[in-house]
């Protein structure tokens, strides 16, 4: 789920089987001022999705972070046409090393979402893109729906309670529940679920050098929120849990909600990640601190023409999708 980073603390297919994005970046798309702009921009992207899932499942939970199938293949197909994809463990490299990121682009998953895995991952891997997914290592020991999938579900994610829920309830899954008791669907589609470790370890397995992991910490709590042990808990906690699934402890963090602060970014440097992600907007240029990068936020309804007017800094205040 996204929620905004805490203040201060291969030529695209045609849109044919969704929504085509607002006029205003159908033109700016026509003109190619996007990709003037992205080269004048420079630096690279981070984007970062959360879920794909079947058609007669979009639109489930919180709909803003399940993207129907073939739209993100629609998207997935631009993005290898118009970036270099690289790892993101690249990203980090070439930062630390000072080589330029220009052209580059990286793609992320949050939560671990099985749909992502059934729907998504193949499509990565026909077009040879590598990727990351950020998984909760409490959800995946025992997958249930998200607080705002339930939420979602029952029509009760309106901004007001959302923000109550990760200020007044800090994101905890079993105080938004106590607080907003929503009977859990009886057939939630396995897609909307979290993918269990040991279907997510077949899986990287299948993907081999093209699926990575990182860590969405332990609980996916709102981090600015939490001092001492508790915020220990979830960065040192989920390293070593993910460790003790996958033989190798993750050097990577994505934020929850991506709320972060000094904080936060100095806890994540003493847990030992290497590097942390929000969901500021942005460039990845020389000089960012590597436990703060930006990424792309890509909701579940936008259509390529606007992705691509996002990516490079275009993104009218009065354009719809």
């Amino acid at each position: 789920m996204t929620g905004g980073a805490a203040p201060a603390p291969r030529q695209p297919p045609p849109l044919s089987s969704s929504p085509r994005s607002h006029p205003l970046y159908r033109a700016l798309s026509g003109a190619g001022l996007p990709r003037l702009a992205r080269a004048v921009r420079g630096g690279g992207q981070i984007f970062c999705f959360h879920n794909v899932v079947a058609p007669e499942e979009a639109g489930g939970g919180d709909g803003s972070l399940h993207m129907e199938v073939a739209r993100f293949g629609e998207i997935a197909s631009w993005i290898a046409s118009a970036y270099d994809v690289i790892p993101l463990d690249e990203v980090t490299r070439r930062l630390a090393s000072g080589r330029s990121l220009s052209g580059a682009a990286a793609l992320t998953f949050d939560d671990a979402y099985a749909g992502f895995f059934q729907h998504g991952a193949p499509i990565l891997r026909r077009l040879r893109l590598p990727a990351t997914v950020f998984v909760v290592a409490e959800a995946s020991k025992t997958p249930r729906p998200f607080w705002w999938d339930r939420l979602g579900a029952g029509g009760l994610l309106e901004p007001e309670r959302r923000r109550d829920c990760l200020e007044r309830f800090r994101g905890a899954q079993d105080r938004v529940m106590e607080a907003f008791p929503v009977a859990e669907p009886s057939m939630t589609p396995a897609s909307l679920l979290p993918l269990p470790w040991p279907e997510i370890r077949a899986e990287v397995e299948t993907s081999g050098d093209l699926l990575s992991v990182g860590s969405h910490t332990a609980r996916h709590l709102n981090l600015t929120l939490l001092r001492g042990p508790e915020l220990s808990l979830e960065l040192d906690g989920a390293r070593a849990a993910i460790g003790a699934q996958l033989g190798a402890e993750p050097d990577l963090v994505s934020y929850p909600y991506g709320f972060w602060n000094d904080a936060v970014t100095s806890a994540a440097r003493g847990a030992g990640y290497a590097a942390g992600f929000t969901l500021e907007t942005g460039a990845v240029k020389a000089g960012a601190d590597p436990l703060a990068l930006p990424r792309l936020n890509v909701p579940a309804g936008i259509g390529v023409e606007a992705l691509e007017c996002w990516a490079c800094g275009l993104r009218p205040r009065r354009a719809a999708w």
